[in-house]
């Protein structure tokens, strides 16, 4: 999420029984997610995946959530049921062109079950990659479970910036400081912003009923810039990474709601 995009105000906290909910859906979109993973590779036409997202969720007794979602900065809304960002794009890609050898894939998806919203992405490279492609990619996945850990009750949302940040850096890589994770569940994007940095003991207490959508992104830059299709790219043309699992509190117990975490293994795609 944009850091300038506005939020509905305050925190939306869940009642128990959504997020029940939110678990039975969440099942259903990782399967979804890595069905359409499996479908990556030279060649694949990305509307391809985005038609196969869309039968798939509407299969399953969902409805997309990105298509047609609009938020008051939008120039229109956004068209497709995925968002397909490749090697520099970080976010919000409009599935189109190819997938060719090399690539850095980012799949971002969303669902409506039962009135609630859910969120996940995850990142795969076409063989060859070069090792600093793979570290990226290592990293980001990496940010992604220490963030987790950390997402636990009475912590501070500002513990989770910190490790998402501290952990990117350590594999020689930077966050992306101007886009960030966010509240989600009864809207697609609600307060809190969940951000790729910040400080231990600071920012909002975690608390049962809390429903957030952590992704870390990384590069060899810390910003991104807005292209005219409102995707965005690195400010330096280099590439990129995203993960995304929306997790909550239930009975001051974590929940992971979408889990995407694999072996780094699972998101190379070899041919």
């Amino acid at each position: 999420m944009n850091l300038k995009t506005k939020t509905p105000k305050g925190l939306y906290l869940k009642k128990e029984e959504d997020i029940e909910k939110m678990i039975e859906g969440g099942k259903k979109l990782v399967e979804i997610l890595f069905e359409i993973k499996e479908k990556i590779k030279p060649g694949t036409k990305a509307e391809d995946l985005d038609k196969l997202a869309e039968e798939l969720i509407l299969k399953t007794g969902g409805k997309p959530a990105f298509k047609g979602y609009k938020p008051f900065f939008a120039k229109k809304p956004f068209p497709s049921s995925i968002c397909f960002s490749k090697n520099e794009i970080v976010v919000h890609g409009i599935p189109k062109g190819f997938v060719e050898y090399s690539d850095i894939i980012k799949i971002d998806i969303g669902m409506i079950w039962k009135n609630l919203y859910l969120d996940c992405a995850i990142t795969v490279g076409i063989e060859p990659l070069n090792d600093e492609d793979k570290n990226l990619i290592k990293a980001t996945l990496e940010a992604l479970k220490k963030a987790i850990d950390v997402f636990i009750f009475g912590n501070k949302l500002g513990e989770v910036g910190f490790v998402i940040e501290k952990t990117i850096k350590s594999f020689g890589f930077k966050p992306i400081y101007n886009l960030c994770g966010h509240g989600v569940g009864y809207n697609l994007h609600e307060e809190p912003e969940v951000l790729n940095f910040g400080q231990k003991n600071r920012g909002v207490t975690i608390t049962s009923g809390l429903v957030v959508a952590i992704e870390p992104m990384a590069s060899k830059t810390e910003i991104a810039l807005e292209n005219e299709d409102e995707s965005f790219r690195t400010q330096d043309g280099s590439r990129s990474s995203h993960f995304e699992a929306t997790v909550g509190i239930l009975k001051e117990k974590t929940v992971v709601i979408t889990d995407v975490i694999r072996d780094f293994e699972d998101f190379l795609i070899k041919v």
